[in-house]
């Protein structure tokens, strides 16, 4: 089995837990972010057991429960460790952090004077590597390595150029030879001639190297320099990857900082595809800030265009669509990448990917200082194993993946810590049926796989896997292979007149010879004769290894002699083998198998996939239910989403039944968030079938999300055996809404579905209706 790795190193992503409202915690948070590699990227969270009424009404996180405040934000700045401020209680912090290690701010602190800090590396240990980079010959641009201080009141100018502790300080003096005199003071006198003007200050030192794959977008974020959770705000937004230009109150009137924005604000002057996200830390109405639109109007050359103000709190707390909507989001950092392609039977091994400025460390070090995440594409026929994982608790990977290194599974793949001495990342890549067990699991359930699933397993692995399904490429021969059913025999005649008939209908060039052929090497048909016993007159049919001269009538089993002086009463016939014989279409494996190339290779442009077909669930020693197909799929444009769980109901041609939809309905309460597919061969449903499903679908619409609390999914044969190949998104795009797909392509193919074939509205008008209102109702609290 070939396996395709994409093997990315990381920096470690670390998360900072601060008391709220406490400008002693948040410094000290800083200094030791300013210090790390990466820090620049590291959020630093005020820790709430109950959110204040200014953070809520600040922030707009009115309604959100607080554990899935904080666990949002580790999902979405892809979080390795949690650092806590000791200040902190930890029993308290534990019941709002599921499945993330939390570390002492002091342990981090303690580290960073020795040459092992824990869990990173520290700006000691880059610049000796830094100077080789960049420094090694007389710059033409004069760029130089800035080391400052600041006035620990002067929150604005740390959280621009980083800070560091004094003790700290003493180690980058004795490393670097530096004394007092080469810490240059910040202040509101110098601060923006520093910034503006090339320095590579500590921050950019720690982030050198590092690359921020994401919205790529520009912020200009005008605040006031004593509102600390305004300053926070800011380093949290820096720390998504965005590109934050900062306008403090004081220095709105300096020259380099105008000349900068009147830059920034012509790149987007003419842009029609962006526009230049405005945050405001403040009211719209207040002096400061009309002073502020008013210095921008200006610099625009008396023009609004390109820009949009957002008066309130970006929400990079919130989900994929919350985020999209602000047209925000984390970005992936990454510092080298590479692919490998492997042939292995299951079990794994890599040499780790390091950072350039590790080369001659050997010390013992224990603890992970750095990441490395893999992406994993299985070429085989069988589809047993993983490609797409979802989340599983940390304590949990290792047992999934049979590993003793220290690793995760977060959205962007499997994630592996190595510590200073590791050389190898070794795993065993499971089994989707392992993987779906373990889902089950934690739910108290057991599954097994079905005997439908185990058929059409075989049927895949005979097709040479999925792209072998393009046989069942049109309807026509779907209805050939039907007539088969029950051991049916078709006459040789007959079924190559069908061939002529329908050979325009099917999707590619094969001679009616080429495509009976094609038939018999997948194992859907065999060869043999209809012959006609002379005893009692009833034909019978023989395959080929069957025949001799004298032959056992299978009606009256009497042995009767072949008519050899008249072969042409003898009928060359053929019959459906095994699946195809079946009287239930192989239990449903081809509408399944449809389905499955639908998410495969559809144009949809899915990537990873994770597939179990046919799963038997288990309640104790009880059969609870049965599953045709289940699915973790990931779009090609959302690797850095959790894929989606799938959950489908496969029919050729039946109908979908109460008990079919009742089934599918207890899923979606066992596992909130999952989507519910109905796939069929039929162009249609029945008009009970509409009335079955769309009462569940407006039942499941309910919620403060963008999509229902279970999104259904409707498939035909519109969409899995379309007419013409191109067209199998046809009827369902004439209901397509361009930015509901950009937020969320999968999400918004359940709308379209369910508008085309149940007549339902977009839910996300619905939605957007109730936030509307949900605005209104705080604008007027912000105004009292």
């Amino acid at each position: 089995m070939e396996v395709e790795i994409t093997q990315t190193l990381k920096p470690l992503r670390l998360l900072f837990l601060t008391k709220p409202y406490n400008k002693q915690s948040f410094v000290k948070t800083v200094r030791v972010c300013s210090a790390y590699f990466g820090g620049k990227y590291f959020p630093i969270i005020p820790f709430y057991q109950k959110f204040s009424s200014k953070f809520s009404i600040e922030q707009g996180v009115y309604g959100r429960k607080i554990a899935g405040y904080y666990n949002q934000l580790i999902e979405n700045y892809s979080v390795d460790f949690v650092i806590y401020d000791d200040s902190l209680d930890l029993e308290k912090i534990k019941p709002f952090i599921s499945g993330k290690q939390l570390v002492a701010l002091s342990i981090l602190e303690k580290s960073l004077c020795t040459n092992e800090p824990s869990y990173g590396f520290a700006l000691h240990q880059i610049i000796p590597w830094l100077r080789t980079q960049e420094y090694k010959y007389v710059r033409s641009d004069n760029r130089q390595i800035l080391f400052s201080t600041t006035e620990d009141t002067a929150l604005i100018w740390k959280v621009l150029f980083g800070d560091v502790s004094k003790d700290y300080r003493q180690v980058l003096k004795q490393e670097e030879g530096l004394s007092d005199e080469d810490f240059v003071r910040i202040d509101d006198s110098n601060g923006m001639e520093y910034l503006h003007t090339g320095y590579q200050n500590m921050l950019d030192i720690g982030s050198y190297g590092i690359s921020a794959d994401g919205y790529d977008r520009d912020i200009v974020f005008w605040l006031d320099e004593t509102d600390l959770l305004s300053i926070n705000n800011f380093w949290n937004l820096r720390a998504l990857g965005c590109n934050v230009i900062c306008v403090p109150y004081r220095q709105l009137a300096n020259g380099m900082l105008q000349e900068r924005l009147s830059k920034i604000l012509a790149k987007y002057r003419e842009n029609r595809f962006w526009h230049l996200i405005i945050q405001g830390a403040g009211k719209d109405d207040d002096e400061l800030t009309k002073s502020f639109r008013n210095t921008l109007f200006l610099l625009n050359e008396k023009s609004h265009k390109g820009v949009m103000y957002y008066w309130w709190a970006l929400r990079y707390w919130e989900d994929e669509i919350y985020k999209r909507a602000d047209h925000i989001g984390a970005a992936n950092l990454w510092i080298s990448t590479k692919t490998t392609a492997v042939e292995t039977r299951g079990y794994i091994s890599l040499p780790v990917l390091k950072p350039g400025f590790m080369k001659g460390y050997y010390h013992l070090h224990v603890d992970p200082v750095y990441t490395n995440t893999l992406s994993v594409q299985v070429k085989s026929n069988t589809m047993h194993f993983v490609e797409a994982f979802p989340k599983v608790k940390d304590k949990d990977v290792g047992l999934l993946l049979r590993t003793v290194s220290k690793a995760s599974i977060s959205s962007a793949g499997l994630n592996f810590y190595p510590n200073l001495h590791d050389t190898f990342v070794g795993f065993t890549l499971p089994q989707a049926d392992t993987l779906l067990a373990q889902v089950f699991a934690e739910k108290k359930m057991k599954i097994k796989q079905s005997s439908a699933g185990k058929l059409t397993r075989e049927v895949l692995k005979n097709l040479g896997g999925i792209y072998g399904v393009n046989i069942f490429n049109s309807r026509s021969m779907v209805d050939l292979l039907l007539k088969f059913r029950g051991g049916q025999t078709l006459k040789k005649k007959a079924l190559f007149d069908y061939l002529e008939r329908h050979k325009l209908k099917f999707h590619n060039r094969y001679t009616s010879k080429e495509r009976v052929e094609q038939l018999i090497k997948n194992k859907f048909i065999r060869l043999g004769a209809s012959i006609e016993c002379t005893y009692c007159n009833r034909s019978s049919f023989y395959l080929m290894d069957q025949l001799d001269y004298e032959m056992k009538c299978k009606v009256c089993e009497n042995v009767f002699t072949v008519p050899s002086g008249d072969p042409d009463s003898i009928v060359w016939s053929y019959q459906g083998v095994g699946p195809f014989a079946l009287n239930n279409a192989a239990e449903g494996s081809i509408s399944v198998l449809l389905t499955l190339r639908f998410f495969k290779s559809s144009v949809m442009t899915f990537r990873y996939n994770t597939t179990i077909l046919g799963t038997t669930v288990l309640e104790g020693k009880e059969e609870k239910m049965e599953i045709d197909l289940t699915l973790f799929q990931q779009h090609d444009w959302s690797a850095s989403r959790y894929p989606d769980l799938i959950f489908g109901e496969c029919k050729t041609d039946n109908e979908f039944l109460k008990e079919d939809v009742l089934r599918m309905s207890e899923l979606g309460k066992i596992f909130p968030g999952s989507i519910l597919l109905f796939s069929t061969l039929k162009k249609q449903l029945n008009r009970e079938e509409k009335r079955l499903i769309k009462k569940l679908a407006n039942a499941l619409r309910v919620g403060n999300q963008f999509r229902p609390v279970n999104p259904i999914l409707i498939l035909t044969g519109n969409e899995l055996l379309p007419e013409n190949p191109l067209d199998g998104m046809k009827k369902l795009e004439q209901h397509k809404v361009q930015a509901y797909h950009n937020d969320d392509s999968l999400g918004h193919l359940c709308e379209m579905s369910n508008a085309e074939y149940l007549g339902l509205k977009p839910y996300r008008q619905i939605i957007e209706k109730r936030y509307q209102k949900k605005w209104k109702r705080r604008e007027a609290i912000l105004k009292k």
